[in-house]
Parts: structure tokens; sequence; C-alpha cells
């Protein structure tokens, strides 16, 4: 347990000191090795804190567990394989959780975009799963502000209209829905660009992604 918390301390002062000297380096290739060193010593710390927290566990519940002691190695080997797949599926399925409203706002308007290219008559079906999905994933503030009730009342009202402004208003609103639709993308992949072995990097990454799009 104490070689643990030294190696926590010791990857710390190694992540932070990279993170200080790697702001004033100016050669992208010298940046990319340290920002490389600085996101390693994060992963390594990581798994330091895990493991202290392991040992402490096996000090007092090892035995009634029956767990065999065989050595600093083989704990070692047996907590990373279980904190790797645990954290891997636990991050995947989440992830999962999150990607199936984006995922069926994506498949609708996509559908309702081929409606609007070919000038057809929307099926009132497809704008009420969009209420549907909206309704199922209400947590998500990004989807609130898609208002495709107000692009369908619109277009159903100019389609066949033949007038110059009419049929502008129907090039606009296809554009609009392409928009929303790259924009359901982005999010879809931002989410799967999301990494899944590590939770430190993750809370890091998430942060720096937040902060870049608030900016």
């Amino acid at each position: 347990m104490l070689m643990s918390f030294v190696a926590f301390l010791g990857f710390f002062v190694i992540a932070f000191s990279l993170n200080r000297v790697g702001k004033r380096y100016d050669s992208f290739h010298n940046r990319f090795k340290l920002r490389f060193s600085f996101e390693l010593s994060i992963y390594l710390m990581e798994i330091a804190i895990v493991f202290m927290l392991f040992q402490i566990f096996l000090h007092f519940f090892g035995e009634s567990l029956g767990y065999k002691r065989e050595g600093i190695l083989k704990e070692f080997i047996d907590l990373f394989t279980v904190y790797q797949i645990f954290l891997f599926v636990v991050l995947k399925l989440y992830d999962s959780y999150k990607l199936e409203p984006y995922i069926g706002i994506q498949n609708i308007l996509e559908s309702i975009e081929m409606y609007v290219a070919e000038g057809k008559k929307i099926p009132q079906g497809l704008e009420m799963a969009f209420l549907a999905v909206r309704e199922y994933s209400g947590q998500y503030a990004f989807l609130d502000g898609l208002n495709i009730e107000r692009l369908l009342e619109d277009y159903e009202k100019f389609r066949l209209m033949d007038t110059e402004p009419a049929k502008e208003r129907v090039e606009a609103i296809r554009y609009e829905i392409d928009n929303i639709k790259s924009s359901v993308k982005l999010n879809i992949e931002y989410t799967n660009s999301h990494l899944n072995l590590s939770i430190l990097r993750r809370i890091r990454f998430t942060s720096q992604i937040s902060k870049t799009l608030n900016d």
C-alpha cells in the first residue's frame, strides 16, 4: 500500500510538471511528446490510486472473501484486468444509453429530409416519432432546441405554393433540417470519441471538449 501511495505521488508530480513545461514549448513535436507523457502519467496515477484502494480492500476483506494473496505482482495483474474490463463495459453502456436518442433523431431527420427533397407530404407518424424520442430523452437540452414542429408546419404550408417566395422558404427549411442533422451527427461523433479505459482521462477530455464548445 505504501508503494502505491509513493507511486501516486510520483506520477502526480510528473504529470503536474509536464503540464506546466508543455505549455512553454512552441515545437509541435516537442509539445506532442510532452502531452503524451502527461496523459500517460495521468493514466498511471489513476492505476496507482485504484491499486492502493484495492490493497486496502484486500487488507480488510480479502481473507473473508477467500482471496489468496500471492504477491504484489499477482494482485496488480488481477486488479488491472478486472478494473479495465469493468471500466470499459460500464462506460460503453453509458455511452450507448446517451447515443440512443441522437441516433433516433438522426434517422427521423433523414426520413423527413427525403420527403422534403421530393416535395411530398410528410407522414404524421414521423413527427410523432420525433416528439416521442424527444420526450424520452428530455434530459438532453440539445434536443429541446430542435423546433421541428415549426419547420414541418411551414413546410406543409408552403410546399404546394407555386410562388418564388414559397419555393425559397421550402429550400430554407430543407437547409435548416440538414444543419440540425449535422449537429446531431456531431453529437454522435463526440460521444463515440469518449475514452473508455481511464476515468481520469475521460473526465479531463470531457471537460476540455465542453469548455471548447462553450467558448
